[in-house]
This record gives C-alpha cells, sequence and structure tokens, in this order.
C-alpha cells in the first residue's frame, strides 16, 4: 500500500468505556498488566482503549495481526514498528479523544490538547515561550478571538509536535524557537539535530473541544477519520462532514475494517483535515 506523502489521521473516543470490550483482546498480555495497575477504572479503560486502537490501526497498514505488532520505543520515547521502517505513526491523547496518524516514509510529529480549561497557563508560556512565541499568542488572541489559555495551547501543541518529530521530549521545549512572518510559521531556531532546513505546521480545531497540531519537514497531504462504535457522539457528529462516504478514501485499506474491529464497528470517513 503506498501513503507516498499522505498522513492518515484516526480518531477515538478513549472515554467511552463500551470501546474496552474490543480494545482488549486487540492488546497484549503485558499491556493488560499494565492496565491491571491503574487504580482508577476509567484510566485503565482509557489506556486498553487507547493501545487497543493504536494496534488496530497498525494492523490496518502492516497485516500483522493486531496483538503481535512488535511496538517499540526510542530513548526519547518515540513508538516505532520494529519490523518495518517505512511505516511511520505518532499518537497523542486528551480529555476525551486520542489520535494515532499514520504514514510512509515521512516523518512528522502530532500532538492533541483539549481547549476550553479553566487552568491558567501563562506559567507555560513564561517559562517555555520565546518573545517570539508570545507574540504568535498575542496574534491568535487578537486575531481568532480565542482565550489566552487556548492560544497559550496552540502553541503549545506546535512546539510539542516539532519535538515529537525528532523523539525528544518535553525539557527540550526551549531548545528551539517558532516564529510567524506573513501568516507562516517556521522554525526560527531549531534543535542542533534539525537538518531539514524548512518545516510545515498545521493546526486545526476537532470536535470543537481540541487542537490537533503536526510538524512535518516536508508537506504533507492529511486525511482523517473519525472511528465509531454503534452510534457517533453528538460531540463529533457535528465534525463529520461525509458519513459512510467510503468512496473519497483507500478502499483497500477500509476493506479490512470488519476483519480488525469486527462487525459492530463503523469507520465514518470526515474529509480531508
Amino acid at each position: 500500500m503506498q501513503l507516498a506523502a499522505q498522513v492518515d489521521c484516526w480518531f477515538v473516543d478513549q472515554s467511552n468505556i463500551h470501546h474496552e470490550s474490543w480494545a482488549r483482546h486487540l492488546t497484549t498480555r503485558e499491556e493488560r498488566c499494565r492496565a491491571d495497575k491503574f487504580v482508577h477504572y476509567r484510566d485503565k479503560s482509557a489506556f486498553l482503549i487507547r493501545r487497543g486502537f493504536l494496534r488496530a490501526i497498525l494492523s490496518l497498514y502492516t497485516g500483522i495481526a493486531s496483538d503481535l505488532v512488535p511496538i517499540r520505543a526510542e530513548p526519547g520515547g518515540r513508538p516505532f514498528i520494529d519490523t518495518d521502517d517505512e511505516i511511520s505513526f505518532g499518537c497523542s491523547s486528551s480529555g476525551r479523544l486520542a489520535t494515532v496518524a499514520v504514514a510512509r516514509k515521512h516523518n512528522f510529529g502530532i500532538d492533541l490538547e483539549c481547549l476550553g480549561r479553566r487552568t491558567d497557563f501563562s506559567q507555560i508560556a513564561v517559562r517555555y515561550f520565546s518573545v517570539c512565541e508570545r507574540k504568535i499568542v498575542r496574534k491568535l488572541i487578537d486575531q481568532e478571538g480565542i482565550s489566552r489559555s487556548d492560544a497559550i495551547l496552540y502553541v503549545w501543541t506546535l512546539k510539542e509536535a516539532y519535538l515529537k518529530a525528532f523523539g525528544v521530549g518535553i525539557p527540550n521545549l526551549r531548545d528551539f524557537e517558532l516564529a510567524e512572518r506573513d501568516g507562516r510559521l517556521f522554525v526560527n531556531r531549531g534543535l542542533p539535530n534539525d537538518f531539514f532546513g524548512s518545516w510545515f505546521f498545521y493546526s486545526k480545531r476537532i470536535c470543537k473541544s481540541a487542537v490537533l497540531s503536526i510538524a512535518s519537514p516536508s508537506c504533507p497531504v492529511f486525511s482523517k477519520y473519525f472511528f465509531a462504535q454503534n452510534v457517533i457522539t453528538a460531540e463529533f457528529e457535528d465534525d463529520v462532514m461525509a458519513p459512510f462516504a467510503f468512496d473519497c478514501a483507500r478502499p483497500a485499506l477500509l476493506a479490512n475494517i470488519d476483519t480488525i474491529f469486527g462487525k459492530n464497528v463503523r469507520i465514518v470517513v470526515a474529509g480531508d483535515l
């Protein structure tokens, strides 16, 4: 299956405990043992849903049984498939929503954060954002009319996505700087190991209550799919533009949906990001 520079983004409601029944049998024994260590049931359920969903999606692309996909992690935490260096993927979660993004021979980073929180994120901007990045926050507030906390989270997801493309974490947030010129974001000062030169940044509000950001050293084409079981929640439904429009996706990919997820699961194609 040729993905070229296409990045596919898949989403799941990790708070829906009804998803746990199918997710559990897609995970490994080690993952189920990890889940059993969570104190709160909702955390255990969300973990199983995330891992089962990730394995199911990777199974679609690799043809390997979900519980046998060899997922490993680099020292910095970035996940990869041990037996396939062509497929790259990233995952992120926040609140109810979790996402898995997949591409072939295409480096990228992805981050997802819930918006509308009552928390004051001002100290995050002071601690981790440069002067240029704080200007981006101010511009988002003035031109987009969003709250200061949401504007900070927008920039935060962009910085996190860039870091995840390199497989490094939050301690490196101050080691680089994003800036904006003529409406386009760019890396004004990159990480020491950034030899790509130019980057493309993409942000979109998802399901009204979250922001998804992707960072890539080349300009990709994005597609998004919503995953649902039995019914789509009202929050998700507003974002679905083409329910059951499977013809606008790659038929070969969707042909295996029933095999992986079972007959009671629906994939709703929501159009291009």
